[in-house]
């Protein structure tokens, strides 16, 4: 939620307001629902809204059915905004891309990096650093990577909680922030094919360049 809370904090007044009037719009089935809502209520402030969030989403039990359907219809509303919203599409889930990287990966990447003698023995560490005994990311050459996920390695996703296409843009933003740590330079990447797309794998291209 965190790069939720600052990707709409950044945003226009318009689209902000938006936002929340769409949020605040939803049922709710219990007291920490609307006060999950109502946290949202003034997202300007990204600091006092994370906390709010983070207070009320540790009354939750997140695997029971009605928080599950409540959370879904809360990603849903923000994530049909942001589908009819290209630069915020790009602009809000790079936050969320960037806020789930630091969260964990991106200090490993930055660990196994230093080790690395280039760019070829980089990948080979990550994947078996991160791989998941599976091969995620792949040596092109000096200034191009393929990163391919036989599944959707989103927890969001896994957990039934998003199931809209956009989001896969947070996955792009989260290579793009790691990469970008560990080279200390502007990267480009490229989203290919994903699993909420319909494809049976989510590939990515990494232009170093």
């Amino acid at each position: 939620m965190e790069g939720f809370a600052e990707g709409i904090a950044a945003q226009p007044d318009d689209i902000r307001i938006e936002i929340v009037n769409q949020i605040m719009s939803l049922e709710t089935e219990s007291k920490e629902q609307k006060d999950f809502l109502l946290a949202w209520s003034d997202p300007s402030d990204a600091d006092k809204t994370k906390k709010e969030v983070t207070q009320v989403l540790y009354s939750f039990n997140e695997s029971t059915p009605a928080v599950k359907r409540f959370l879904n219809s809360w990603f849903s509303s923000v994530l049909n905004i942001i589908n009819n919203h290209d630069e915020l599409s790009r602009n809000l889930l790079s936050f969320c891309g960037s806020a789930c990287a630091n969260a964990h990966a991106t200090k490993i990447f930055k660990n196994v990096f230093n080790q690395s003698e280039d760019m070829k023995d980089f990948v080979d560490r990550l994947n078996k650093e991160l791989g998941e005994g599976d091969t995620f990311w792949s040596y092109i050459d000096e200034s191009e990577l393929e990163v391919t996920y036989p599944k959707c390695l989103c927890p969001l996703v896994s957990l039934g909680l998003v199931n809209q296409s956009v989001w896969c843009n947070c996955s792009l933003h989260w290579i793009k922030h790691n990469f970008e740590a560990i080279l200390d330079k502007k990267v480009q990447v490229e989203k290919r094919t994903t699993v909420l797309h319909g494809s049976n794998s989510c590939r990515f291209k990494v232009s170093l360049s």
